[in-house]
């Protein structure tokens, strides 16, 4: 169970892949696909979780595969499912993959967003918006906008966003969305604080601001004050009247009186909920410890038999550091442990090479350069130059050392380049497979909290340094 590392190129070819155990459901979707989108060429795709099959099989050939869409099946299995759509929405290889979760009930719509998905549809016989909402999102080019009727409503309406409880102080709450509420807005925010505890479901949002360290699968976090209790209306008919410059039909005694009584309070529902806050501290240790693995094999899934969710620690997993920025800018984690590649062969290296110099145009020059230089792939000197195709050199094992070194210099630049312009934040690296000496990778690249380990990755051996 050990995702290889190959180069697969589908061409014109879409992949649609299916996840789950309804054969009549999917027949259903692949139809609505040749009726409506027959001159796009789509290959259909259906794995199961079954037998010795596990979640993790799945995602290491759905990383394989590369689908354009994926369908997650989510009315059996849940927990594997959960479990695989996490997977998926965190690896940066199916950045603007449509995720899409299928449930029975809208019950279920709510935990299948929180899990990863782009799109949740209802299981009925209502399919034409499964096939045209994850393609439009996926080929925006190809796929022609919806030609919809504008109307205005009669009166306004509210919209609920889900949102994630990161941690309760007792001036504020700390939320997790894929969204940024407005500064000084109050909003209505639904939880399940005991009533008696904090009767008012009003909310302020206190920074306007993305915080460090997003936990779930959000794009934002932020903190929202209490108002512990609603405002009376006349003190709230009181503060629009202010702002336009008008009177209120109440006397100023009456104004006073419905402040202090608002105020007495509103000073002893605090006091009870920070009370309420401490009484529920629970003794079990929060998960402080945030380790991003980058690792093209994901050997880790294989090492833990486990969910790596119900281990001690927080992971991120990532196959590549091309994706890692956003992990490392919103976690913030304390470890990252990053897998160079296998020492390849001659001709594997040269692939490797030419794909990277394909993507920048410079898919015919290849130059050798040290570590010690600002960009080993990039040289436009044209002193040594090799001949991709061909290969042609005097000794074939000097020039594979040298596509190698080029290769390992360019992975550990990406990876160090994708913290680069974090403040204050310095992590333990930890880079496995690496034959290099850490003093010296430290001294070009300017970290200090380097390890280097010649080895291939062991999740033992991560936690063995972690507990010390």
């Amino acid at each position: 169970m050990t995702y290889k590392y190959e180069f697969r190129d589908f061409g014109k070819i879409r992949n649609i892949l299916y996840v789950g155990d309804d054969n009549n459901f999917w027949a259903q979707i692949k139809k609505e696909y040749d009726k409506h989108f027959s001159h796009i060429n789509f290959l259909f795709y259906l794995y199961k979780i079954e037998g010795d099959i596990n979640y993790k099989d799945v995602f290491l050939k759905t990383l394989q595969l590369k689908p354009a869409v994926i369908y997650l099946d989510f009315t059996k299995k849940h927990d594997q499912m959960f479990s695989l759509s996490r997977l998926l929405g965190r690896e940066g290889h199916f950045f603007g993959t449509p995720i899409v979760g299928l449930v029975n009930d809208r019950d279920e719509i709510d935990e299948a967003i929180k899990n990863g998905c782009n799109f949740i549809y209802v299981k009925c016989g209502e399919l034409f918006d499964t096939v045209y909402g994850p393609l439009r999102y996926c080929m925006p080019s190809t796929i022609q906008p919806p030609k919809f009727a504008k109307a205005l409503l009669d009166e306004k309406r509210e919209i609920f966003v889900p949102l994630r409880v990161g941690y309760f102080h007792p001036s504020r709450i700390h939320l997790e969305g894929n969204f940024m509420p407005l500064e000084n807005k109050e909003y209505t925010v639904e939880t399940n604080i005991p009533k008696k505890i904090l009767p008012s479901k009003v909310f302020k949002n206190a920074k306007n601001e993305i915080e460090n360290g997003t936990y779930y699968h959000h794009n934002s976090a932020f903190s929202m004050e209490y108002q512990y209790v609603n405002k009376p209306n006349l003190l709230k008919e009181v503060e629009k009247a202010q702002l336009v410059k008008q009177k209120v039909d109440a006397s100023p005694q009456l104004i006073n009186a419905t402040m202090q009584e608002y105020a007495a309070e509103r000073n002893f529902i605090q006091k009870n909920f920070s009370k309420w806050v401490q009484e529920s501290i629970v003794d079990d240790s929060e998960k402080i410890v945030r380790i991003l693995i980058i690792d093209e094999n994901y050997d880790v899934l294989s090492q833990y038999e486990g969910d790596l969710s119900d281990t001690e620690y927080s992971f991120r997993l990532q196959s590549t550091s091309v994706y890692s920025s956003d992990d490392i800018k919103y976690i913030r984690p304390d470890m990252i442990c990053f897998s160079l590649m296998d020492e390849p062969t001659i001709e594997e290296a040269r692939k490797i090479i030419f794909e990277h110099k394909k993507k920048k145009g410079l898919a015919n020059k290849y130059q050798k350069k040290s570590i010690y230089s600002d960009d080993p792939l990039d040289d436009d000197d044209d002193d040594d130059e090799l001949n991709v195709d061909t290969g042609e050199t005097e000794d074939e094992e000097a020039q594979r050392k040298m596509l190698v070194d080029k290769i390992i210099n360019e992975e550990l630049k990406g990876m160090f380049s994708s913290f680069e312009g974090v403040p204050n934040y310095d992590p333990v690296i930890v880079v496995f497979n690496c034959r290099k000496d850490a003093e010296e990778i430290s001294m070009v690249y300017g970290v200090e909290k380097l390890i280097t380990i010649p080895s291939a990755f062991s999740y033992e051996l991560v936690s063995k340094m972690v507990e010390k």
